[in-house]
């Protein structure tokens, strides 16, 4: 059996979400061949990392403009070159060998719909949302079953039209390094240990300011996690000799366990990394649409502390924040609970059951 999983680098939290996806597959049955494809660079290969660089630079530089897109496009039930990329579609499932497809990245779903209903092709799509607000593009004709975050990203597509039956709670997926060793660990008592990450770039709203704070903190430990920006990585490196500071890495679950707390952004998988493995969040200023609905779920299940402005970010705050231990170990023990409840609910085991491969569902 083969499955193809399609997803995007755009922020590269999607492209997270499908390695975690095929390494459940692969490590839950042999039997079953999962392929990642990046949908950008097989309809674009010759310019999509042109378009994903200019998404970088949308997000970092205008937030207001990325927000404005993403509103309208909520609206907009069009789908360029439709035909065009729906036989290219049929080329794509056919060299994969595809028997089910499962989408991780939003307007995904919507061309194999366009595909499914003309071509007559009945394959099976299965569509993972990576965020707590459920934006209209994920929604789209045909598709089996929704793999959600929350409750309340439930809640949203059945106010959306889709039928509740058709909707599984399973949390973000996240790869096994993530997974939490059953146990909630305690706060440490000597220096505090903070894990400062920004995503791919990592950049941070206001991290300038926030880290001169941090380096007036004699009692805490620094690591700061740069991604693949180079120029950051260096800039930190000379700028806060007394920091830890790193650049790309995959050690981030080993990173995030040994913390006590994540100074971070609240992107989807981030938080659900996070929650597995137990490190409360300190998130400044959301300001992406998608994050300020995932850092009102943070404060909702009180697994972080959010500050909607920059200038609360003070060293009082972020020194009261780590050093009260009874807090934070009230949030490692609700995000132990939340990672426990969305065990209960296996994507690829939902699969089979919908494809009639195994009788064992979600409760």
């Amino acid at each position: 059996m083969n499955i193809m999983i399609l997803t995007a680098r755009f922020g590269m939290g999607h492209y997270k979400v499908a390695e975690a996806i095929k390494e459940d597959i692969e490590k839950n049955d042999s039997g079953i061949n999962a392929t990642i494809v990046d949908f950008m660079s097989f309809l674009l290969p010759e310019t999509s990392k042109l378009i994903y660089k200019c998404y970088d630079q949308l997000v970092f530089r205008s937030a207001r403009l990325y927000n404005a897109i993403g509103k309208a496009s909520n609206k907009v039930n069009s789908l360029p070159l439709k035909y065009i990329i729906a036989l290219r579609i049929s080329k794509l499932i056919s060299d994969n060998n595809a028997d089910a497809i499962i989408v991780a990245f939003p307007l995904c779903s919507h061309y194999i719909s366009a595909y499914k209903e003309m071509s007559g092709n009945k394959i099976p799509m299965y569509t993972c949302i990576t965020d707590v607000p459920a934006h209209s593009d994920w929604i789209a004709e045909d598709t089996r079953l929704y793999f959600v975050s929350s409750e309340e990203t439930k809640e949203t597509l059945v106010a959306k039209g889709v039928d509740e039956d058709a909707v599984r709670i399973t949390g973000v997926p996240v790869r096994s390094e993530f997974k939490s060793d059953g146990v909630a660990s305690e706060a440490t008592v000597e220096k505090k240990k903070l894990l400062v990450m920004g995503g791919g770039l990592g950049l941070l709203p206001g991290s300038d300011a926030l880290l001169d704070r941090l380096a007036g903190m004699s009692d805490v430990k620094v690591t700061i996690v740069a991604g693949k920006n180079k120029e950051l990585e260096s800039k930190m490196t000379e700028k806060y000799p007394g920091f830890r500071v790193l650049g790309y890495t995959e050690e981030i679950g080993k990173l995030m366990k040994e913390s006590d707390a994540v100074i971070t952004k609240p992107g989807g998988v981030t938080m659900f990394e996070a929650i597995n493995t137990g490190t409360p969040m300190y998130i400044v200023k959301p300001f992406l649409l998608q994050e300020i609905g995932n850092a009102e779920y943070i404060e909702k299940n009180h697994i972080g502390r959010v500050l909607w402005s920059e200038k609360d970010a003070t060293a009082d705050d972020i020194d009261a924040y780590i050093s009260n231990t009874g807090n934070i170990e009230a949030m490692k023990n609700n995000m132990y609970d939340i990672a426990k409840k969305d065990e209960k609910c296996d994507i690829i085991t939902e699969i089979l059951s919908d494809m009639g491969k195994v009788e064992l569902k979600c409760s």
